[in-house]
């Protein structure tokens, strides 16, 4: 047994020298500040993603914020947009007819009369064709 002990005595590595744990801790002091660096690059790296979260947080709250006030304003203003157009109907007579997406057509009815129209756009001015228009509706002022 004592040869058996002598041989697993030889198969042993000496210990280390102090070179050798010398070289050894700058390794792992070494190895230490390149996982600090890393860690603090990391943490900046959150810090940034993080901020990023947050202002695009803040930009979706302000957006669903202006989308819920653009949505009260509409829906607010859809009633009195009817209201007008109904308004401006009743008092000019005319009633449009939007089977045609070319031309501006309709009937304008008057206190004497019911008159057709068909103007084209593309040939006739705004202008010519809202002063059409008002010699319809009141052809005295004409």
């Amino acid at each position: 047994m004592a040869t058996r002990a002598t041989e697993l005595e030889n198969e042993l590595a000496p210990p280390p020298s102090a070179e050798e744990r010398h070289a050894e801790l700058q390794a792992l002091a070494t190895a230490q500040a390149n996982a600090k660096q890393e860690i603090a690059t990391l943490e900046s790296e959150i810090e940034a993603e993080s901020a990023a979260l947050a202002a695009l947080a803040e930009a979706r709250q302000t957006s669903e914020g202006v989308d819920a006030a653009a949505v009260a304003a509409y829906a607010e203003s859809v009633p009195r947009v009817q209201h007008s157009v109904s308004l401006y109907a009743t008092i000019s007579g005319i009633r449009w007819d939007y089977s045609s997406e070319d031309k501006v057509c309709g009937v304008v009815n008057t206190a004497n009369e019911v008159r057709a129209f068909e103007l084209d756009p593309k040939t006739t001015s705004k202008y010519d064709i809202t002063q059409s228009l008002w010699d319809m509706i009141d052809p005295q002022a004409a």
